[in-house]
C-alpha cells in the first residue's frame, strides 16, 4: 500500500497544497467531474440554441417570411430564447461554477455524486420537454416563467437535488476557515427554490388578478438574478481574483487529465501562462483600518456613555406585526380568485 496519506487525512492536518499535493487537488477535481462536465456542457449547448435563436428572431423581424410555420413564429421563437438563455445556459453553468467552488474550498472530495448527476440530467431533460411545449404553443405567456406550470415543481427538485451537494461540501469542509464564496453560493442554493415556487403559485396555479401577475413575474425575475444567479458569480470573483502581489503559475489551479494517442498514456495538460499581480500587500489591511492608536493615547477621547445594547420592546413588537401583515397579504393576494 502507498505511503502517501489520502486527500481527507493530508488536508484535516493542515498541510499546505504545496506542489507535492496538487495531485490531491486534482483528484477533488475528479470527483466532480461527472456532474461539473454535463453542467458546463449543457450550458455551452444552451448558449449556443439561445444565439442561434436570437439570430432567428432578428432576421424574422427584417424578413417576416423567414421560417414560415407555425411552430416557428417569431414570438415561440423569443420565448423558447429566453427560457433556453436564463434555464439552459445561466443555471446549468451558475450550478457548475457553485460545485466546482464549493468543493475546491472546502478542500473536501465529492462522495455519490451520481445525485448530482441525476439532478443535472433532470434540469435539463424538463428544459427540453418545456422548450418543445413552446414550440407547440404551451407556454404561459409569463415573462421569466415561459415554461409550462408543470416543469416549476421539477425544476425546483433538481436545482436543489445538485445544489445541496454544493452545501454538503460547506457542512463537510477540512478547513478551518469559513469563506465568503462558501455563504454566497449555499444562500443561492436555497434561494431558488423558494423564489420558484412561490412565483409559480402565485401566477400558474392560483393566478393572482391584474396587475399582481406582473408584480410577481418581475419580482422573481429580480429575485433570480440578485440571489441567485449573482451570487453564484461573485463567489467566483471572489475565489478567482488575486488577493496578493506576486506570480501566479496558472498550472497550480488549472490541469486537465487527458489520453495522449501517441504515447499510449495518461498525461496531464498544464497551461503555461504565468499571471504577474502587483499592487500593495493586503495582509496587514484589516489590522491598520482598525488601529486607533494605544489605549493610553485614547483615553482622554473616548466616550464612556452607557447605551441600551437591546432595541425598545415597541419596536420589537411593531416589526412583529409588519411581518405578519405581509405574510397575511401575500397569502391574500395568491389565494384572491
Amino acid at each position: 500500500m502507498s505511503s502517501v496519506p489520502s486527500v481527507q487525512q493530508a488536508l484535516r492536518r493542515h498541510e499546505p497544497l504545496e506542489e507535492t499535493y496538487l495531485g490531491r487537488v486534482a483528484q477533488i477535481d475528479r470527483s466532480l467531474a461527472p456532474a461539473a462536465l454535463l453542467l458546463a456542457g449543457s450550458a455551452a449547448l444552451w448558449l449556443v440554441v439561445a444565439s442561434a435563436l436570437a439570430l432567428v428572431g432578428s432576421l424574422q423581424l427584417h424578413l417576416p417570411g423567414l421560417l414560415d410555420a407555425a411552430v416557428l413564429t417569431h414570438g415561440r421563437l423569443r420565448e423558447l430564447q429566453s427560457a433556453a438563455l436564463a434555464y439552459g445556459w445561466g443555471f446549468n453553468a451558475a450550478l457548475a461554477v457553485a460545485l466546482w467552488i464549493s468543493h475546491r474550498l472546502g478542500r473536501v472530495e465529492s462522495r455519490h455524486a451520481w445525485g448530482a448527476v441525476l439532478g443535472a440530467l433532470g434540469w435539463n431533460l424538463a428544459l427540453t420537454w418545456g422548450a418543445l411545449a413552446i414550440l407547440r404553443g404551451a407556454s404561459t405567456g409569463v415573462p421569466g416563467l415561459e415554461l409550462p406550470r408543470e416543469t416549476g415543481p421539477f425544476l425546483a427538485a433538481c436545482f436543489l437535488c445538485v445544489g445541496l451537494w454544493a452545501a454538503v461540501a460547506y457542512a463537510r469542509r477540512q478547513t478551518g476557515a469559513v469563506f465568503v464564496s462558501q455563504r454566497y453560493i449555499v444562500a443561492a442554493v436555497l434561494a431558488f427554490p423558494v423564489l420558484h415556487l412561490l412565483a409559480h403559485a402565485a401566477v400558474l396555479w392560483f393566478p393572482s388578478r391584474g396587475v399582481v401577475q406582473a408584480l410577481v413575474s418581475a419580482w422573481h425575475a429580480h429575485g433570480v438574478f440578485t440571489l441567485v444567479l449573482a451570487p453564484v458569480a461573485l463567489a467566483a470573483l471572489y475565489y478567482l481574483i488575486p488577493k496578493e502581489p506576486g506570480v501566479f503559475a496558472i498550472s497550480d489551479y488549472f490541469q486537465r487529465i487527458f489520453f495522449n494517442p501517441n504515447t499510449r498514456t495518461y498525461d496531464t495538460l498544464r497551461p503555461q501562462i504565468m499571471l504577474r499581480v502587483e499592487g500593495e500587500s493586503q495582509k496587514n489591511q484589516s489590522i491598520e483600518s482598525s488601529d486607533l492608536g494605544t489605549f493610553y493615547a485614547r483615553i482622554e477621547t473616548t466616550d464612556n456613555t452607557l447605551r441600551a445594547v437591546d432595541s425598545p420592546p415597541l419596536f420589537r413588537w411593531l416589526g412583529l406585526v409588519v411581518v405578519i401583515l405581509s405574510l397575511a397579504a401575500t397569502l391574500y393576494l395568491m389565494l384572491k380568485k
